[in-house]
């Protein structure tokens, strides 16, 4: 009976130790840890920069001029991004601004759209890797062309198109892979959604990663 309740303890010690270092292990993900001599503290905010091709999908074609009939383009966009990612205890949140147009971006493009979002998401992160995923809330602006009816010189019904402007919310999706140079620098893929009435499209973006993980050199 005496052995009998000394292999109990022993279990239950046992098992109190093996909890007791998970909880440790999990608690640790934030803390600051050395690596070839540097300081490095996980899970701290990010940068990244982007750019690539983006896909607008939607082709409508109106005969009136209405707020719900439209007419955007279809094919092939550049794109840019510049994002911000940091965190708050658990919860991590992302704010940023995403270009879209046929052109690049510098020189303003007529026909194109500019979104800005704040959201929400989850993070991954280990020495080779960083993954991440977000879903923000977005408000869009830019361009596109209006058809409006007329009547050509035969009597047919031909259109010309308004250059119209839009003021739109929308949704912002995107999940990024990024593959680390350093502990607190990579090169990275983002694929992209911005979901709105005006100017949807998906995409793929080739982007630099940085982060505020240094803390120092190891003393």
């Amino acid at each position: 009976m005496r052995f009998s309740l000394l292999i109990l303890t022993a279990l239950l010690l046992l098992c109190a130790k093996q909890t007791q270092s998970q909880i440790v292990v999990e608690d640790d993900k934030y803390e600051v840890f050395a690596k070839d001599g540097k300081l490095y503290k996980p899970y701290t905010n990010w940068l990244t920069l982007g750019i690539g091709k983006s896909y607008i999908f939607e082709k409508r074609d109106s005969l009136f001029l209405d707020d719900t009939l439209y007419h955007t383009y279809n094919g092939f966009d550049n794109s840019f991004h510049l994002g911000f990612h940091f965190r708050v205890k658990d919860f991590w949140l992302n704010l940023g601004y995403h270009h879209s147009s046929k052109e690049f971006f510098l020189y303003r493009p007529p026909i194109r759209m500019d979104e800005f979002y704040i959201g929400a998401g989850y993070c991954l992160e280990t020495e080779k890797y960083h993954i991440s995923g977000f879903v923000s809330p977005s408000y869009t602006i830019g361009n596109y062309y209006n058809p409006i009816p007329k009547l050509d010189s035969l009597g047919k019904i031909d259109n010309y198109y308004l250059f119209t402007s839009f003021r739109k919310p929308g949704v912002n999706l995107k999940v990024s892979y990024v593959r680390k140079i350093y502990y607190d620098v990579g090169i990275g893929l983002t694929a992209y959604a911005s979901i709105n009435r005006r100017y949807p499209s998906v995409g793929l973006q080739l982007n630099i990663f940085f982060s505020g993980a240094y803390k120092g050199n190891l003393n």
